[in-house]
């Protein structure tokens, strides 16, 4: 069964992780205009991607990626949650404007 995302729902409503042999999890941050900065899984082969707020992927991490072999991922996504917290504070101080903060000051302005 091929998913277009990584994380997925069962019936009991319980996140799971999902991936199939050869393909690649990417992780990274986005942008939402209405929630802000969030932690983003995909595949490489896939344009779906999840976004969870810093915290929910903390947990993510911590669920699925804390035992070894997994552990630098786990190391790496608590990383990403930090990075997404600190745009996350500074775009709510920004006034939660409705760009990403770098678009805003792309050509040394805002």
């Amino acid at each position: 069964m091929k998913t277009d995302a990584p994380f997925m729902r069962d019936a009991q409503g319980a996140l799971n992780l999902h991936i199939e042999g050869g393909r690649e999890l990417q992780y990274g941050h986005t942008f939402d205009a209405r929630r802000g900065y969030r932690v983003a899984f995909g595949f490489a082969d896939s344009a779906s991607k999840n976004s969870f707020p810093a915290n929910d992927a903390r947990g993510l991490a911590d669920k699925f990626f804390a035992a070894e072999p997994h552990r630098p991922l786990h190391a790496a996504l608590h990383k990403m949650a930090d990075q997404v917290d600190r745009l996350q504070l500074a775009w709510i101080a920004a006034g939660r404007p409705a760009k990403p903060l770098d678009e805003m000051f792309e050509g040394g302005h805002a």
